[in-house]
């Protein structure tokens, strides 16, 4: 609270109380450090209600992709309009690439889609049957594979082989593949 002792030359009030309510910036909603995948990237976010974001990069926008480990800071305005600073530290690590061998769409919510983990920016899945025909194709970092093909038909149980394009950081790639299972 703040007094305040008003007067006009000798002529005194009483003294008069007045509480200034100050709310504290609302913190964005991230960890002050995080990690990256070798090869990877990550986007670093402004929720919607936030505005004018200047981040040490000299961009603008909103979102601020990630493909090398360092210091990240942005300045932006909280939802009441209050000036926040926030930095991020980017650890680089190495990331094992992990493929199931098996996937079983059902809708139990167990298992229904076939992720792969790792590091890589795209993932280019070609699918094949067992008498070599390609019954699905896209990418696995824009669409979630759930045992359908390009249809949107349920492909049976079975057997299937893949190769997988994966698009890594700084323009490289890497080529794997396999076999996966579908167990409905």
């Amino acid at each position: 609270p703040y007094t305040v002792h008003p007067s006009i030359g000798e002529c005194l009030v009483a003294p008069q109380t007045i509480n200034v309510p100050v709310d504290d910036p609302e913190p964005l909603p991230w960890q002050p450090d995080t990690t990256l995948c070798s090869g990877a990237q990550i986007l670093l976010v402004i929720p919607p209600d936030y505005s004018n974001p200047v981040w040490s990069t000299g961009s603008t926008q909103y979102t601020l992709p990630i493909v090398d480990p360092g210091t990240y800071a942005v300045v932006v305005n909280d939802p009441n309009g209050c000036p926040l600073n926030m930095v991020v530290n980017v650890e680089e690590v190495i990331c094992d690439l992990v493929i199931p061998n098996v996937f079983t769409p059902n809708g139990d919510g167990v298992n229904d889609a076939w992720i792969i983990q790792g590091g890589f920016t795209s993932a280019s899945l070609n699918l094949f049957s067992r008498w070599g025909n390609l019954v699905y194709s896209g990418d696995l970092t824009q669409k979630i594979f759930r045992g359908q093909d390009d249809a949107g038909n349920e492909l049976s149980e079975g057997v299937y082989y893949y190769v997988l394009n994966l698009g890594m950081s700084k323009g490289r790639s890497k080529q794997v593949s396999g076999y996966v299972q579908i167990l409905r």
